[in-house]
């Protein structure tokens, strides 16, 4: 029997809720939905949403988390406090101290996906805009069997 774990990851929507619906209802099959922070919006409107805090957010949300799914440990952290030329440097660090695989990080406004040292690094871009100028989106992780899994980015 193959197990399955769907995981939704957004950021950076900036009081577009209904970017943040259109998602949740799209993906609503998905076994966690994580906002890496700046959501803007009053959390407890969004069911089942976990959210990390940006440093837009002034509501009593975590700073970061750390969690394990399907075997896999992730770091979710919005990253505006560790911003800067050493970004992805820090964020490993943080992983490595945390015994993390995977990186889930916003404030950037732009996808990304790869390997530091490691550490995957992934932040799904924003709901709202792309510092990139690329299209808003998302991503999700799909995890099988062994810790095998698939990252896919997502646009609206």
């Amino acid at each position: 029997m193959v197990n399955y774990t769907k995981i939704v990851v957004m950021s950076d929507s900036h009081g577009y809720s209904g970017n943040v619906y259109f998602v949740m209802d799209k993906e609503k099959d998905a076994h966690y939905m994580f906002h890496l922070g700046d959501v803007c919006d009053w959390p407890d409107i969004f069911d089942d949403l976990v959210i990390i805090k940006g440093n837009n957010d002034y509501f009593d949300l975590p700073d970061k988390i750390v969690t394990e799914i399907a075997g896999l440990r992730f770091f979710l952290i919005h990253s505006h406090r560790q911003s800067g030329f050493n970004l992805k440097n820090r964020l490993v660090d943080l992983a490595k101290e945390n015994d993390c695989d995977i990186v889930l990080y916003g404030h950037t406004h732009m996808y990304n996906d790869e390997f530091v040292d490691g550490i995957r690094l992934l932040n799904p871009g924003s709901l709202y805009y792309n510092r990139d100028r690329s299209d808003i989106g998302y991503m999700i992780i799909e995890i099988f069997d062994d810790k095998k899994y698939t990252v896919t980015r997502k646009f609206l």
